[in-house]
């Protein structure tokens, strides 16, 4: 890495990081070609640097149009996947944004396959010949970022093959783990149901009535309607701002339980609908940054404390020392140095 940041350094281009790619996380893959892509010119610099056995080993087949054409494709594909990736990660995502999101970013990479228009390709393909040329050598090769190339037609053939494969396999993926079934369609209604901004919802509330049939709750429509009419009024009262979002619409069904109770116990599923293990990610990660191997003795309530002020507990700026500290000194017997 010291090779390659003197090399950039000297060539006066900017430095991009290299990431290490982490199968369960597409933001890491996204990183890592992106950081590819951009330092391509001086990796290659560095590996004929090197000048040993494994250098030149991992430049033969880094410095080929085949290489060059996955790498500005996947530039392209990744970007779009980690959008996909981030807005399923957010907390406040609800049920009915899934099918959207899905869906275009299907659309976007079966447009990136059949086009082959990506930003990153574009460029690429904007500089490589447009067909494997033969040098004074008799090989096919072309200059690239003030690099010789190797070429043929072979190579471009099995590019656009693998980048092709690559796509409908992705897409038979996303399909499959978010394939269209009961459940899906009653979280989905849930999600429209408490939707304060949707007025058409006559669909959704019959999936919902029927749901709710089979847990104890029948013929309840029209108290499900009822809600939608009270939650959407007030919604759309400037005046009033108690129900803005899934989340309020669904906490007024709870606090008048009394009133639509069976809107309010479809009001506790949605409010618990397992649409992202996003959180449970995060707090796996915070985990491992508190009890580390210097801290392996923590016990599993200490843990547990500090885990919930690392996710939950107020910013640095806001956070009351002195309240804390009163409460630690006081919890028992303490000698404190002053």
């Amino acid at each position: 890495m010291s090779t390659l940041s003197a090399i950039q350094s000297v060539l006066q281009k900017h430095s991009f990081r290299f990431q290490e790619v982490f199968h369960t996380r597409w933001l890491s893959f996204e990183g890592a070609v992106g950081a590819l892509v951009k330092n391509y010119s001086s990796l290659l610099s560095c590996f004929l640097e090197e000048n040993s056995a494994k250098a030149l080993s991992l430049y033969k087949p880094v410095a080929t149009y085949k290489f060059l054409y996955v790498a500005h494709f996947l530039s392209d594909v990744l970007e779009p996947l980690a959008i996909l990736s981030k807005m399923y990660q957010k907390k406040d995502l609800n049920y009915g944004e899934v099918e959207p999101l899905l869906t275009s970013t299907v659309h976007t990479l079966e447009t990136l396959k059949e086009n082959k228009n990506g930003t990153s390709l574009s460029a690429f393909l904007s500089v490589a010949p447009s067909e494997p040329c033969l040098d004074e050598n008799g090989l096919c090769t072309f200059e690239f970022q003030s690099h010789t190339i190797r070429d043929s037609a072979e190579q471009r053939r099995v590019a656009s093959s693998v980048c092709d494969q690559f796509v409908d396999s992705m897409v038979a993926s996303l399909h499959s783990r978010f394939a269209d079934n009961e459940d899906s369609a009653v979280m989905k209604a849930l999600g429209n149901l408490f939707n304060p901004h949707l007025s058409s919802v006559g669909s959704d509330i019959d999936t919902v009535s029927d749901y709710l049939g089979k847990v104890g709750f029948e013929g309840r429509r029209n108290e499900l309607l009822s809600f939608v009419h009270y939650s959407r009024a007030l919604g759309s009262d400037p005046s009033n701002q108690t129900v803005t979002d899934s989340t309020s619409c669904a906490n007024l069904a709870i606090n008048n339980k009394s009133s639509y109770p069976a809107a309010a116990v479809a009001a506790q599923r949605f409010l618990i609908l397992p649409v992202s293990t996003a959180d449970c990610e995060r707090v796996f990660s915070k985990q491992n940054l508190i009890k580390t191997s210097l801290r392996n003795c923590l016990s599993p309530p200490s843990l547990d404390n500090l885990l919930k002020i690392s996710i939950d507990g107020p910013s640095l700026p806001t956070f009351p020392y002195q309240r804390a500290f009163r409460l630690w000194s006081t919890s028992k017997s303490r000698r404190i140095l002053k």
